[in-house]
């Protein structure tokens, strides 16, 4: 059990419950999650979670072509562990920020959280299981902190980087929907 915001503390079970409100799946344990991973998030799940998070354009893409293709039923291993990993990270994002339109704006907002120049957003950096740990790291790191000051600290961009850019900003002029470029 992990303590968060200092007065509300969260444990697996409200985090497995988080990520099923968000697939619309009745989850329990984290065997629910690697049973699903390894069986394929089905097409009406990751729709549902597609309605409620822009999604990365690389993961719909991939998603899109595969429905194009016939094979629309389930998601591969990988594109479910993809879909897995940005819902956990979602969650703990939520419950850690205790507000859903804050911790969407936070999560869709590309800042530079890594020794780069390149703004990524924390939805962005979860594709990749080494991005979602740093960003499941600060979530961390804000429920901790002591301080307002420090909470806010832990989820600001590393030091001497440029500043968040706004989520309209790093659409590219030719996008269509709310989906960030990468």
């Amino acid at each position: 059990m992990t303590t968060l915001d200092h007065s509300y503390a969260v444990d697996d079970a409200d985090l497995l419950a988080r990520v099923g409100q968000l697939l619309d799946l009745d989850l329990h344990s984290g065997d629910d999650l690697r049973r699903l991973a390894a069986s394929g998030v089905s097409a009406r799940a990751f729709n549902e979670f597609a309605r409620r998070l822009p999604l990365p354009k690389r993961l719909l893409r991939s998603v899109l072509h595969r429905q194009r293709r016939g094979g629309g039923l389930r998601l591969s291993p990988l594109e479910s562990e993809a879909v897995l990993r940005i819902a956990r990270t979602y969650a703990l994002a939520q419950l850690v920020l205790s507000d859903d339109h804050r911790a969407l704006a936070w999560f869709t907002t590309p800042a530079a959280y890594l020794d780069q120049y390149t703004a990524l957003s924390p939805l962005e950096l979860s594709l990749t299981d080494t991005g979602a740990r740093l960003i499941e790291s600060r979530l961390r790191a804000h429920a901790k902190a002591s301080t307002p000051d420090a909470a806010t600290d832990a989820l600001r961009p590393r030091a001497g980087m440029p500043p968040p850019c706004s989520a309209a900003s790093a659409r590219r002029e030719d996008d269509s929907g709310p989906v960030a470029r990468l």
